[in-house]
């Protein structure tokens, strides 16, 4: 796998979507999502990797508007990853 082969985050109107890059066997992908809400830690949430055609999608219902830090950390094939992105929810 290449380094620069990383999951991509974004809001969408549906909520945020975790997209893993063409490739990935989805079932090869394990790990854990925890969003941060700097501003109010009890909308903190963590959600189980569970990939449908290479994403997976964070209802809109379970955020507010404003920051989330989005860590994540998953495994491929063994390996352990982090990957750490801000989104902002309108």
């Amino acid at each position: 796998m290449i380094c620069s082969d990383k999951p991509s985050i974004k809001y969408t109107g549906d909520g945020v979507a975790v997209i893993f890059p063409v490739g990935f066997e989805s079932s090869k992908v394990k790990g854990n999502i925890q969003l941060y809400r700097p501003s109010n830690k009890k909308f903190d949430f963590n959600t189980q990797i569970a990939l449908t055609n290479s994403e997976i999608i964070i209802p809109q219902k379970k955020l507010i508007k404003g920051r989330w830090d989005v860590n994540m950390e998953w495994q491929y094939e063994g390996k352990k990853y982090l990957t750490k992105e801000v989104i902002y929810v309108n």
